[in-house]
């Protein structure tokens, strides 16, 4: 038996609009799970941005920390040079 496109068209016309409400019910419910997936993938992309941000911030202050307690060591020792040193005083005061 070959298929006729005719033979659509003897198809009630109830069966062919439940036939295409189906396919469009089908296509709306694909079309909501891709907009779901998108939003948790987007949620995901955020958080692990975040975790990555605070870590990053994390690291910066440690660091700057570190570079202030040795800008202060290095302050303190070249203080106690220039005490222990009075022909240096002289210049610098």
């Amino acid at each position: 038996m070959v298929f006729d496109s005719r033979q659509l068209n003897t198809a009630p016309s109830f069966f062919r609009r439940q036939v295409w409400r189906f396919v469009g019910a089908v296509i709306g419910i694909l079309w909501v799970m891709v907009f779901v997936l998108l939003g948790v993938f987007r949620e995901e992309q955020i958080r692990v941005a975040s975790e990555e941000l605070d870590a990053t911030n994390r690291i910066v202050s440690r660091h700057a920390s570190e570079l202030f307690h040795l800008i202060e060591t290095d302050l303190l020792a070249m203080a106690a040079w220039l005490e222990a040193s009075p022909r240096v005083r002289q210049f610098v005061a």
